[in-house]
């Protein structure tokens, strides 16, 4: 999970490597997939990461607005006014279940299943990111 700051300063890391080009959205988005792709390749070329994988949500701080990029099943929350807002849908196979109406939400928190991920950066080359922006005020708390 990572919160950056609209302008931010190379420290190395993946997703410190901010794509520079495009709205918040579309720049958190394509830093996601380049994760992505450094997570696959590693995971292919070295036996000892074979099958590595990990989950992202990532926030892009503005001055009215926050944009995310989520893949798995990390959350992001509005903390506003003293209600907490859950704003990411989990990729996992209980919430499917639980979107379809073939699970009840109070079964999904104690089912056996509700670990397995269907989506995930490493997971293979190419990978659906999800992406939004929520109008912020003063006050506002986001959690990762």
């Amino acid at each position: 999970m990572l919160l950056l700051p609209k302008r931010l300063e190379r420290r190395g890391s993946e997703l410190g490597e901010l794509v520079e080009e495009g709205s918040d959205e579309e720049r958190l988005a394509s830093t996601v997939r380049l994760a992505n792709r450094r997570v696959a390749e590693r995971a292919t070329s070295d036996p000892r990461a074979s099958g590595m994988g990990s989950t992202v949500t990532a926030a892009l701080i503005g001055p009215r607005s926050v944009a995310f990029a989520h893949v798995g099943d990390s959350r992001a929350y509005l903390w506003r006014d003293g209600v907490l807002t859950r704003l990411s849908d989990d990729h996992s196979l209980v919430a499917e279940w639980v979107k379809a109406g073939a699970l009840a939400p109070e079964e999904a928190a104690l089912h056996p299943q509700r670990s397995v991920i269907t989506r995930a950066l490493g997971a293979d080359w190419q990978v659906e990111v999800d992406t939004w922006t929520t109008p912020v005020r003063a006050g506002d708390v986001i959690l990762l």
